[in-house]
């Protein structure tokens, strides 16, 4: 079986935009992030600079890269460590910003959310809307800012 790692921040309801130049770096169960990319910067000769920034999960080998874009962008960063043996996944880590309630014009059609009865039973639903009028986020105990994020094992 192929596994696909996907990682997506506030699915929904975020709009992304690029952080500082890093990328999010999942790396095969064997293979340990930090010695890979001292290797890579060491025997590589060319104008990608990555550095190992923090483990994200050491649970799931993913690891918080820093690139240094002075010659290459970070989409060619992400391409190029894509190539390298021993990486599982590569995601640009985007920065986003909440918009509570989404702005897709088929949002009331998503009975599932904010069921009102024109798609089955009322109230037969998440209540995703009235969850946003009580919270919207916040901090966790070690005073992060919690982010949702969808990881997906793939499709068989």
């Amino acid at each position: 079986m192929k596994s696909i790692f996907k990682l997506v921040m506030l699915f929904f309801f975020a709009i992304p935009s690029i952080a500082q130049n890093q990328l999010i770096v999942q790396f095969e169960d064997k293979v340990e992030a930090k010695k890979s990319i001292e290797t890579y910067n060491r025997k590589q000769a060319d104008s990608f600079g990555f550095k190992f920034n923090k483990y994200l999960s050491e649970d799931f080998n993913i690891c918080l890269l820093d690139v240094d874009t002075t010659n290459a962008t970070i989409h060619q960063s992400k391409e190029k460590i894509e190539q390298y043996p021993g990486v599982k996944y590569v995601e640009i880590n985007e920065k986003v910003s909440h918009r509570f309630v989404p702005s897709d014009s088929l949002f009331s059609e998503q009975w599932q959310y904010n069921n009102t009865g024109v798609y089955g039973t009322i109230d037969a639903d998440i209540d995703a809307t009235d969850a946003w009028k009580i919270s919207k986020g916040g901090l966790s105990v070690t005073g992060n800012e919690i982010v949702v994020a969808v990881i997906d094992g793939g499709v068989n």
